[in-house]
């Protein structure tokens, strides 16, 4: 009898311990989600309903705005040449993201050898990637000045006279690229040297025994090992080259006319609260309309990328 009551006694002290848990697991994980909610999935929503209105900034928002909806935000900016100038200028920018990526899995390549100094010199790569990037876009439109930027002081030092870096409209994108490449590819770098770190040592004994020189042994063992994280990386750095906006608009400014140095992301911003008269038109809900253009573009690229990697990643069994 003083058994089965032992026994009870431990069911309901093993049933408590486990509502405790559930309610701490509840408690930590409802605040996270209450924010998502509040300012993640309902702004969502919203915007999806304004794109179809022409609610703008100043209007007061009623139900009458929402009785009349339709597709003109998505017809005036699939017919407006300059949204279409923004979307290429945003293609363009993402051919940094390859570059990146080349130069980060170089410079962990030779980080990966046995090589005096990697810690510092990985620091020194990785800290450019944890600035804010607003302050290396104002450091590198310093260096980028027409008459007292470092860059082009050097070029007419040499003699090859000064360059329009960030006032000459088809320079911008150039000059923002390669802005792009010195701020991201530290991250490139420590996410391939770790991926490098774990190769299995035994690859590279079974290739030298067979004969294989270090292009062989990166071609056929580590780059189709590292595949996963050049798919990872890829992937967020094409999404994220896709929404950039504060470099352009740091370094831009009002130097550049039209929209040579406009992105996707800027542009929908100043639909929505710059409502540039230059452009003929604006509002929350044209810019609600971009947006969703923009999600739909980065949904297609992402889907693209995931389907295609079934031919080139290669994870372990």
């Amino acid at each position: 009898m003083a058994e089965s009551v032992l026994t009870h006694e431990r069911i309901k002290s093993a049933r408590y311990r486990r509502l405790k848990q559930n309610a701490q697991g509840i408690a930590i994980t409802v605040l996270p989600m209450i924010g998502f909610v509040l300012f993640s999935a309902i702004p969502i929503i919203l915007s999806f309903f304004v794109s179809f209105t022409d609610i703008n900034r100043t209007d007061t928002v009623t139900w009458d705005k929402f009785a009349h909806m339709n597709f003109d935000n998505y017809v005036t900016l699939l017919t407006n040449a300059n949204f279409w100038r923004v979307m290429l200028n945003s293609a363009y920018f993402t051919l940094s993201v390859p570059i990146t990526m080349i130069f980060g899995l170089l410079i962990a390549v030779i980080l990966n050898k046995k090589l005096h100094g990697k810690r510092f010199f990985r620091t020194i790569f990785f800290v450019p990637y944890v600035c804010s990037i607003v302050a290396v876009s104002i450091a590198w439109k310093m260096m980028y000045e027409d008459n007292y930027g470092i860059i082009n002081t050097i070029l007419s030092q040499i003699g090859l006279g000064k360059v329009g870096w960030i006032t000459d409209g088809k320079l911008f994108m150039t000059s923002l690229i390669i802005m792009s490449i010195w701020s991201q590819v530290g991250f490139c770098v420590i996410l391939y040297q770790a991926a490098l770190a774990n190769v299995d040592s035994s690859y590279y004994d079974a290739a030298r025994i067979d004969g294989a020189g270090n292009v062989r042994i990166f071609f056929s063992i580590e780059f189709p090992c590292i595949s996963p994280t050049t798919f990872y990386l890829l992937t967020i750095k094409l999404i994220s080259a896709l929404q950039v906006m504060a470099e352009a608009q740091v370094m831009g400014g009002n130097k550049l006319e039209g929209t040579s140095g406009v992105t996707a992301v800027y542009y929908l911003y100043e639909l929505g609260f710059v409502y540039n008269q230059s452009l003929g038109f604006g509002g929350f809900g044209i810019a609600s309309a971009c947006s969703w253009l923009l999600t739909i573009l980065i949904l297609a690229i992402t889907a693209i990328n995931f389907k295609l990697a079934d031919k080139w990643v290669h994870y372990d069994s």
